[in-house]
This record gives C-alpha cells, sequence and structure tokens, in this order.
C-alpha cells in the first residue's frame, strides 16, 4: 500500500506532460497518481504506455459519473478519493508543474495530527510555444520541463497564498488545486458536495469549510508551491463548461449560475454550524461506492479503455 496517492482531474486535451514531468522526478517515492480524465476512453493507451516509460504508479480512470458536456469536477475529485490507497491524498491541478520536493513539503505537516494543508499556486499569463491542441498529451513544441518556464511572463496577482508566512491558519480561501489531507477524513466528510456540479459555485470553499468541522487545522505551506500554467489563455479554453460560468448573474436553463452556488454554499454553512454533520447531501455513500468501483484499479491497467462511462443526467442523479 502506498503512503500518498495523487489526484488529478482533467477536462481538456494536453497538459499530461507537464503533470509528469514533475510527479516523475518526486523525492518522495512511497505514491500513485490517479488521474480522472474526461477524455479517458481517446487517450487511455497513450497516457498509460508514457507513465510506464516514466516509472510513474498511474491509475487512470473516467469520471464514476459524467453529466454529458458538463463539467463535473466534484464527480470527478470524489472519483479519486474513492479509489486512493494513500493514507495521504494530495489534490494536483492539471497543467501544473510539481516540484521535485512537492510531496516532502505536504507530508511534514500530516505528522501534527488531523491537518489540511493548502499550497499557493504560481500562475502564468503565458504558455510555451503551442503546436497542436489536438494533442492529447501535449501542446507545445517540446515534451514539457520545467526549463520552459524561464522567461514566461508571470500573473502579477498571483496566488495570495504565496504572501503568507508558512504555518496554522484560520478558514481562509481554499481553491482545491494544490490541498492535501488524510483520505479517511476525506471519505467520511462525503468528499466533494457533487450539488455543485448542476453548474458554477464556490465547491472548493464549502470542501475546506467541512475538514475544518471534522477537526482538521488548515496549515499554508509555501515550500509546496505549483507553478501552473494557464490553459484558459489560449481561444477556445476560456473557460469549463459549467453552464452559468460568466458573470454571476449569468443563468443557463437548467444550470446553477454562480449565484446559486453560492446561495447554496452559504445554506451548508448555515447547516452545519447549527450543528448539522459536515457531510456532503451527495446521492450516495460513499464507502459503499469505494467498494463498487475498487476494481477500476486493476481495469485501469489494461491498454484497452474497458471502464464503462457513467453518464447519467441531472433528473435522474439527484433524486
Amino acid at each position: 500500500m502506498v503512503k500518498v496517492s495523487v489526484i488529478s482531474t482533467t477536462f481538456r486535451t494536453g497538459g499530461i506532460d507537464v503533470l509528469f514531468s514533475g510527479l516523475a522526478n518526486q523525492t518522495f517515492k512511497d505514491s500513485e497518481l490517479i488521474l480522472v480524465d474526461h477524455r479517458y476512453e481517446f487517450r487511455h493507451a497513450k497516457v498509460l504506455k508514457l507513465a510506464r516509460k516514466m516509472g510513474l504508479n498511474l491509475i487512470h480512470v473516467p469520471e464514476h459519473r459524467r453529466n454529458g458536456q458538463w463539467y463535473v469536477g466534484a464527480s470527478a475529485t470524489n472519483t479519486g478519493i474513492m479509489l486512493a490507497e494513500g493514507e495521504i491524498i494530495i489534490l494536483l491541478t492539471d497543467f501544473s508543474y510539481a516540484h521535485p520536493d512537492w510531496i516532502e513539503s505536504h507530508l511534514q505537516h500530516h505528522q501534527n495530527g488531523l491537518v489540511y494543508v493548502m499550497a499557493p499556486n504560481r500562475y502564468y499569463d503565458e504558455l510555451p510555444e503551442i503546436v497542436d491542441l489536438n494533442d492529447e498529451i501535449s501542446w507545445f513544441k517540446e515534451f514539457f520541463t520545467p526549463k520552459m518556464l524561464e522567461g514566461l511572463k508571470l500573473n502579477p496577482y498571483g496566488d495570495p497564498k504565496i504572501r503568507e508566512p508558512s504555518g496554522p491558519i484560520g478558514f481562509t480561501y481554499c481553491h482545491v488545486k494544490n490541498d492535501s489531507f488524510k483520505r479517511e477524513v476525506a471519505l467520511n466528510v462525503g468528499g466533494a458536495d457533487e450539488n455543485f456540479d448542476k453548474g458554477k459555485g464556490p465547491w472548493d470553499n464549502e470542501f475546506c469549510f467541512r475538514f475544518q468541522r471534522a477537526g482538521c487545522q488548515p496549515y499554508n505551506e509555501g515550500k509546496a508551491t505549483l507553478e501552473n500554467l494557464n490553459p484558459r489563455l489560449v481561444k477556445g479554453f476560456e473557460s469549463m463548461p459549467w453552464g452559468g460560468a460568466g458573470g454571476t448573474d449569468d443563468k443557463v436553463e437548467g444550470r446553477w449560475s454562480w449565484k446559486d452556488g453560492e446561495a447554496y454554499q452559504n445554506s451548508r454553512y448555515a447547516e452545519i454550524e447549527s450543528g448539522a454533520p459536515p457531510k456532503t447531501k451527495n446521492p450516495y455513500d460513499m464507502h459503499e461506492k469505494r467498494k463498487e468501483i475498487w476494481h477500476w484499479r486493476e481495469l485501469s491497467q489494461k491498454l484497452k479503455p474497458v471502464i464503462p462511462i457513467n453518464d447519467v443526467p441531472n433528473e435522474k442523479w439527484y433524486r
């Protein structure tokens, strides 16, 4: 059994080279990567072969539940949590490069009891030279290396946590792009609330809030900063297919706007602060669903994409 499960979710082409370049060179080796991929059925063989070539312990799977064209980030995150073998889970956003001591920098705090580690992201306002946006592995002229970051324009605002000292902090903005926590706590609180997959909303803050209410002390760790390339700089990739992803008042028929998601978040805060357990309202039990899909770990090692795609519309999923 591995100590650490790194979970990355992805919806786009490309970016696999960025993830793999960082993880292949980690100083901490007792880990696995669970890649939950909306393009699983299109690139599984290529991704698995590359992972083996680079010496990565990869579990490559689709989301446990899809909803047609729409982005299902909470469902994807929960798929990774349920398939995780490691005692500690670290979330890694797509198109992000992790420095060699990234896992170790997260792990140092997990000797301090129940903690929720939030680490910053350094954002770039430029990308390396792009050749092919349809390439499933890499968009760039060359396979990504960290040297390609040199000279790229940094976002002047960046992640506010970069400016905060490392150590214990109070409840604060959380982005679920570079966070770590114990697997059992994640299962007990129900992972991410999949009601946010109905559209747009701050599911990341609500996610962290429940961990804190379950007894986890939030920590900030600057040494675990990720280098985050921004695929949304590219035309056609400006946003994920949320539905209602524009201004806070935007509304797509049948989808949540940002205000809808924010209202749901605030209602959950109020319920939990009034004594309700800090657990999601997902339409399944996470421990039971984990048993149901655990064999996906073995199926993920077959070169042919044999894991079935479970595409279920909202009206059937949330009953």
